[in-house]
């Protein structure tokens, strides 16, 4: 089994194009939080792409909680805000009790879609937030897997 077939199994999705060059991230994509810039898919990581995570919130009774995320070039570490999607409606409750679902999609066209899900009432967000570089890889120069332990 070549890689390519066991990054299909995993992912349930047919490789690209036999033998490439395949569509990958060129900058990391991610946000920023009070530690700096979190990485949520990495650059090179092979495209459409997917990064699911459950937030909650900060505060007590908090009704809005915003997802801003950046894209960053690796080379220079300069952080560029790509969109937010601002998650708001939010069940009041104790900080940290709240369980939103949010996931970060990226097509192979290098295009950002945000969704998020409220575990408790079920609300639902969605939203378009730009679009992102894409860089042609060889199949075997593929960084996205190795580096990005979501894969």
């Amino acid at each position: 089994m070549t890689w390519r077939d066991w990054l299909a199994a995993v992912v349930g999705k047919p490789p690209a194009v036999a033998g490439g060059p395949y569509p990958a991230l060129a900058d990391d994509l991610g946000l920023v939080t009070q530690n700096g810039f979190t990485v949520l898919l990495c650059c090179r990581t092979a495209l459409p792409a997917r990064f699911s995570e459950i937030f909650s919130t900060s505060e007590d009774g908090q009704a809005v909680l915003p997802v801003k995320v950046y894209r960053r070039v690796p080379a220079t570490g300069q952080a560029e805000h790509l969109g937010t999607l601002v998650i708001d409606e939010i069940t009041p409750a104790p900080a940290g009790t709240p369980e939103i679902h949010v996931a970060i999609v990226v097509d192979v066209s290098g295009e950002v879609m945000a969704s998020s899900r409220e575990a408790g009432s079920g609300r639902q967000k969605q939203a378009t937030l730009g679009r992102v570089d894409v860089a042609p890889l060889d199949g075997d120069a593929l960084g996205g897997p190795e580096r990005n332990e979501r894969i």
